[in-house]
């Protein structure tokens, strides 16, 4: 507009008979500066209408009640590491569509005693919010890198009041699931209480499941109270004990095999006179620490007669959740001792 005007006075035709160069210079003057006085108020208009529009803007997003940054923060997740297979349906179920689970060591075929984490193991395990531990020395290596992180450590071992030292196998204990999976649910709330109402449901819904599963093994010690039984390895004293067998492992042969050791002869010798002298009605062996002795006893019971019930550490994945693989083995336990 200004270039325009300017123009225009400069292309004006000049009267030679009226020459009056002072006017024009004052026209000229006059028009750049009523101009100007124009632009002045479209630039004040155009800076009103933006700032309507940011504090439009700065209204709407403080009526939903959050800023984009905010609502994709609601809306993540969790992340728990869980160290070991044993305790996954525990973590998923209560957890729920709400936690991104990583679970450490899920194969079957390797013994948590003898794993050894590789460097992305470790770093989901100092990574994550939550992480699940079994405890009292069993997975010692999932312990010592959550550490080095920030998360929560729920001990699974030492929230059902388990100390080091004792039989390391808890996840077959009632009361042990049971107190670990309380404290892996208070756990979840820390850190993500606006989920708390999910977190509380689901959690009912697998004390539920453990409810049930209570049921059946009470069901089954009515049966199998009073029985007597030794084991290979003390992978099954656990599930045992809630019901109601009495274990004649010789002490020897149990703390070698609690050690990762070798057991003396003697102890040896102690264990096929059991099975000689059928003292006991079951004999349970672990397959997955099988080895020359462990597999002389085997033979040994079959050939007495006594029936061999079958365990393995790691859970295997035909099936969908602890309870069950628990009520599975609870289950040949009894079909054994009716042999």
């Amino acid at each position: 507009m200004v270039k325009y005007w300017v123009r225009r006075v400069r292309l004006a035709p000049f009267d030679s008979a009226k020459p009056h160069p002072r006017g024009v210079e004052m026209a000229s003057t006059m028009t750049f500066t009523a101009t100007k006085k124009n632009l002045l108020r479209i630039l004040a208009a155009i800076a009103a209408t933006a700032f309507l529009v940011l504090t439009a803007a700065c209204g709407n997003a403080d009526a939903s009640g959050s800023s984009p940054s905010s609502s994709s923060t609601a809306m993540s997740k969790v992340d728990v590491a869980v160290s070991v297979n044993q305790w996954e349906s525990i973590a998923k179920t209560i957890g729920g569509q709400d936690v991104d689970l990583h679970v450490i060591l899920s194969n079957d075929n390797v013994n948590a005693h003898e794993f050894e984490p590789e460097a992305n193991d470790v770093a989901q395990l100092e990574a994550a919010k939550v992480v699940l531990v079994n405890g009292v020395g069993y997975d010692q290596w999932a312990t010592n890198a959550a550490r080095k992180g920030r998360g929560d450590i729920v001990d699974a071992a030492s929230a059902g009041g388990i100390k080091m030292g004792a039989n390391p196998h808890v996840w077959f204990s009632a009361s042990v699931r049971k107190a670990a999976a309380k404290a892996y649910l208070a756990a979840l709330e820390k850190a993500a209480p606006q989920d708390k109402a999910t977190f509380e449901k689901n959690y009912q819904t697998w004390l539920s499941g453990e409810d049930k599963l209570d049921s059946e093994l009470s069901a089954a010690r009515a049966e199998l109270n009073g029985k007597t039984y030794a084991a290979t390895a003390p992978v099954s004293h656990y599930l045992m004990k809630d019901l109601g067998l009495t274990c004649e492992t010789p002490t020897g042969f149990a703390q070698a095999e609690l050690n990762q050791s070798n057991p003396a002869p003697e102890d040896i010798q102690e264990f096929q006179n059991l099975i000689k002298e059928k003292k006991i009605d079951l004999l349970v062996d672990n397959v997955q620490e099988a080895n020359s002795t462990t597999n002389m006893i085997v033979e040994q019971a079959k050939k007495a007669g006594i029936p061999v019930v079958d365990f393995t550490e790691t859970m295997p994945q035909q099936y969908p959740n602890l309870d069950a693989w628990v009520m599975a083995l609870t289950k040949n336990i009894e079909a054994a001792a009716k042999k």
